[in-house]
């Protein structure tokens, strides 16, 4: 690298951060700053960098001085935004959207209009989150944001077919914030089949994410469920005493889809001591084997982020098979995601205990521990 050229660094943090090593970008980001501290689009990536580590108040720093160092451009301005709304600092997110739109022509401000109406809603201003939503479906009303501020108006308004019927519509599959509405939607509704569906589809209650907004609203469809969790519960139980330890791990399956971070240690700990009762239980099911294959040829094919997505629907199927844990928590690992591979490991080593590789097991969670504590986490 050119030691008096900020762009060189910058080119070495895109190279890191296109492959996912944004840690690794900091200090080239950092480097490049120094050289040319004037320029506000190294600021807006050394932001970008560190609200995909988490970091959102570093975050925030570098796209305020960016914002300020281009007080006519809009991209940081919609950084700030978007990172107070996943840090839950709903009026300095209102307020940037409220910027926001001053500088946009109104034709394309459909999904500024619906999250602030969605912060509105969150901050507890109805009518001004129902007036955004409107406006927004007066713009494009088959925009995906505006199907969603629509849909949980309709949502807090009582009117739950309709929320159904607005957010089921929304064609980003990625837009996880409305499928967990949705699925509160449809529990309303008295549809607690579907919202189990979708809730399980995402990962649950326990699906890692540091999204204040996601969080918050995930937490409430899990209250919702709690009831369903303990009827998976109290089946599971009625079964193993009736001589059905197979019957009653299914109904743990069900059970850990939906459940809460509690819940889910409960059902570890009772799926573990079945499983030291019945180990012929821990074989895969077919479903899971062939996940768990496509995994395997990806691997090979070092494809681990394609693998890591093989195992997701193995685990839903088998989320008390060890062995299926521990190639994902080493997956996981490899991919920088720490957070995921200390999850898959801490229940490979309940489901197993006293296993020959426990030893090494729990000596590579101090090893990722470390890690996140470097802040090398990659969600």
């Amino acid at each position: 690298l050119a030691p008096d050229k900020p762009n060189a660094f910058v080119g070495l943090a895109d190279a890191l951060t296109g492959k996912g090593d944004f840690a690794q970008a900091v200090e080239p980001l950092k480097k490049g700053i120094a050289l040319n501290p004037k320029n506000p689009w190294t600021y807006n990536r050394l932001g970008n960098v560190f609200q995909s580590l988490g970091n959102y108040p570093e975050a925030v720093a570098n796209y305020r001085t960016a914002a300020e160092l281009a007080p006519d451009e809009s991209v940081p301005i919609r950084s700030l935004m978007n990172t107070w709304a996943r840090m839950g600092e709903l009026d300095e997110a209102i307020a940037a959207a409220d910027k926001l739109l001053g500088k946009m022509e109104s034709k394309d401000s459909v999904e500024v209009l619906g999250l602030r109406s969605f912060l509105c809603r969150e901050n507890g201003l109805a009518d001004e989150a129902a007036s955004n939503a409107e406006k927004a479906g007066s713009i494009e009303p088959g925009h995906d944001w505006s199907l969603f501020s629509s849909g949980v108006v309709a949502l807090d308004r009582g009117s739950y077919d309709e929320a159904v019927k607005q957010l089921s519509s929304i064609k980003d599959q990625d837009f996880t914030l409305a499928r967990v509405l949705a699925a509160i939607a449809y529990a309303k509704r008295g549809d607690v089949t579907e919202a189990e569906r979708i809730f399980a589809l995402i990962g649950g209650p326990t699906l890692s994410s540091t999204n204040f907004l996601f969080v918050k609203n995930a937490r409430i469809l899990a209250d919702l469920l709690k009831p369903a969790v303990q009827g998976y519960l109290e089946k599971a139980k009625s079964l193993e005493a009736g001589g059905d330890p197979r019957g009653a791990f299914g109904e743990f399956t069900l059970a850990l889809q939906i459940a809460d971070e509690a819940g889910s240690k409960e059902i570890m700990s009772r799926a573990a001591a079945l499983l030291k009762a019945h180990p012929e239980l821990a074989e895969l099911p077919e479903e899971a084997r062939k996940y768990s294959l496509r995994g395997e040829v990806l691997v090979k094919e070092k494809d681990l982020e394609g693998a890591l997505g093989e195992y997701t629907p193995a685990l839903r199927v088998a989320p008390f098979c060890p062995a299926l844990r521990y190639s994902a928590a080493l997956l996981a690992a490899d991919l920088g995601k720490f957070s995921q591979a200390i999850t898959h490991m801490n229940a490979f080593l309940e489901l197993s205990p006293g296993v020959p590789t426990a030893r090494e097991a729990k000596d590579l969670i101090y090893k990722w521990e470390f890690m996140i504590e470097r802040g090398a986490d990659k969600k």
